[in-house]
Parts: C-alpha cells; sequence; structure tokens
C-alpha cells in the first residue's frame, strides 16, 4: 500500500519536475510579450514548489534512513550528498544577447562578467534613470481601500492571540 502511494504520488514528483522543465524551457525560448513573462515566472514558481516537494521527499527518505543505518559514513550518505551537490549546479544559463549556454567555462564567464559590470562602481545610474526604470516594471499598486485595511490599529485581541 505505502509502495503503492509513494509511487503513484510522490514518485510522480520527478516526472512533473522535467515535464515542468521541458515547459519553463520552451517558455524562455518564446518569451516577446509581458504575457509571455508571466506566464515564464508562473512556470519558474510551479517548478520551484516542485523541487521542494523532491527536496523533502528526499529528506524524509534520508532522516528515515539515517534512523535505520545510523550516522556511518555508509555508500547511501555518499550518494545523497553526490544528488545534492548534482541538484545545486547550473547547467546552463542564457549570456547577455540571451543566447543560452552549457559550456562550464562559458557560465564561469558569463557569471564573472555580470558581478563585475555590478561592482565596478562606474555605473552612473541617477535617481531619475532608475525611477523611470521602476516605472517601466510591473509594480502592482495599492488601492485606498487597501491602504485604509493595513493602517487599521491592532486591537488588544490580536496581540493576545499572537503572543499566546
Amino acid at each position: 500500500m505505502a509502495l503503492e502511494w509513494n509511487r503513484n504520488v510522490f514518485g510522480r514528483v520527478e516526472v512533473e519536475i522535467r515535464r515542468k522543465q521541458n515547459q519553463l524551457q520552451h517558455l524562455q525560448d518564446s518569451i516577446v510579450t509581458n504575457d509571455d513573462v508571466r506566464r515564464e515566472r508562473v512556470c519558474r514558481e510551479e517548478l520551484e514548489e516542485l523541487l521542494d516537494r523532491e527536496e523533502l521527499m528526499w529528506a524524509q527518505k534520508a532522516r528515515t534512513n539515517w534512523f535505520l543505518d545510523g550516522d556511518r559514513n555508509t555508500r547511501y550518505f555518499q550518494t545523497v550528498a553526490r544528488q545534492r551537490r548534482s541538484k545545486n549546479r547550473i547547467i546552463q544559463i542564457k549570456d547577455d544577447e540571451g543566447n543560452l549556454t552549457n559550456n562550464a567555462e562559458e557560465i564561469e564567464n558569463i557569471f564573472l562578467a555580470s558581478f563585475e559590470r555590478s561592482f565596478r562602481g562606474n555605473n552612473s545610474l541617477s535617481v531619475e534613470n532608475i525611477i523611470q526604470e521602476l516605472h517601466g516594471l510591473p509594480i502592482p499598486i495599492l488601492t485606498k481601500n487597501q491602504l485604509q485595511l493595513l493602517n487599521i490599529g491592532i486591537s488588544n485581541l490580536e496581540n493576545e492571540e499572537a503572543v499566546f
């Protein structure tokens, strides 16, 4: 029963992750409009949620096996550590022109160039330029109603519930 549940419910996480990664890759390759950007963000968030579920699954399995096997330097724990390291690797990245690369040296150079540009110091953006950039972003604006709700005082009952 437990194996069947694991296979049909949790086991599908890996399949769903692969499907969602392919979908995300397709979306990222064809971004043209703001709607495409929103769809890509939603897809990325869904992928993150699936990856969190997978991580939880592995953590639970590792914890269970730790209780059974003890804290020895076993092949199992080495495999778990290796899997975690491989999961945290950056496999491919887009360069400044939007071209995907999976060459490790190119990925490293892209990151180095990006950090150098960020911290060089001769980035002369004025306050006006920054404000203009911010106005171009899809930042939601609170309505008067929402502002009033946020500014309502906190009652003693709410304080007590939060504390106790």
